[in-house]
């Protein structure tokens, strides 16, 4: 199994080599428009068919950009009529909505014409609460101050950082790369993919059906971490106070830790320092590993 580090600077890479891939195709700016918003409010974006890329800053107002790339442009208004595309500013946020129509021509028509894809880049004020959802696409996030909620049926999420009360991040089959996280309640899930979770304040839970985690905890207030079959890394200051459960094919806990409990290959229960918030991960068939920060 490949180490945990190789895959994520994989992802990584991959992630950031997106924009670039699309240059190799022509864009076309199908909606363009500034909207008045009040700082603190939020954004509710709604969308069937397209990834959203969200940037924040220090403004007054907010603006929406929808950009279609293609190596056809002949057919991208036939492609975003369908999308049923609206934005409007609502109660001093903003609210974006799209319904996809189907196509009344075939699947080989389609890829003769080399496909079409959408991407909305939505700006809004730093401090706005998020609830987003896309059915099919890629989900990216500068740095935000509020509640955050995202949803993708299919594909990778992106955060550069968030603060905020409660935080839930969700993926029906991608990866997942997070800069930094501040909140009390912090829920991350993946249908099938990697979590690279760096500078993580809060009770964390991080669930992957199938793939690998790599947490760097800043402050630590509780965590649960499941995988079906991946390997975990934690980063932790070992003087954290814990009551520790972990559950692997192979257990590495580093020795500045100091664990009083029951340690065996492929299961310690104990605690950390007298005790504390649960520290709970398990995986069916992949390595632990728990490391001094």
């Amino acid at each position: 199994m490949h180490t945990i580090r190789t895959l994520t600077v994989a992802a990584v890479a991959v992630a950031l080599a997106r924009p670039a891939a699309a240059q190799d195709r022509l864009e076309e700016v199908m909606f363009d428009r500034e909207f008045p918003v009040d700082a603190g409010a939020d954004l509710v974006a709604l969308v069937s068919d397209m990834d959203l890329d969200i940037r924040t800053a220090d403004i007054s107002s907010a603006r929406v950009r929808v950009i279609a790339r293609a190596r056809d442009l002949s057919f991208v208004d036939e492609e975003f009529e369908r999308q049923r595309f609206r934005a409007e500013a609502r109660d001093g946020g903003l609210r974006i909505e799209s319904r996809e129509e189907e196509r009344d021509w075939s699947a080989r028509q389609w890829r003769e014409r080399g496909g079409v894809s959408f991407v909305a880049e939505i700006t809004i004020p730093r401090r706005f609460d998020l609830d987003v959802e896309t059915g099919d696409g890629d989900i990216r996030v500068g740095e935000v101050e509020g509640n955050v909620q995202l949803d993708t049926g299919d594909g990778d999420v992106w955060i550069e950082g968030a603060t905020g009360a409660r935080m839930s991040f969700h993926t029906g089959d991608g990866d997942m790369i997070v800069r930094r996280l501040d909140a009390d309640e912090i829920e991350l899930r993946t249908g099938d993919g990697d979590l690279l979770l760096e500078r993580i304040s809060g009770a964390l839970t991080a669930t992957t059906g199938d793939g690998d985690v790599d947490l760097d905890i800043e402050r630590f207030a509780g965590v649960t971490i499941r995988t079906g079959d991946g390997d975990v890394s934690v980063r932790a200051d070992p003087s954290i106070r814990a009551e520790v459960e972990l559950e692997g094919e192979d257990l590495e806990v580093s020795r500045p830790f100091q664990v009083s409990g029951r340690l065996s290959r492929r299961h310690l229960s104990g605690t950390l320092n007298g005790g504390g918030p649960r520290l709970s991960i398990r995986t069916g068939d992949g390595q632990v590993s728990l490391r001094a920060r």
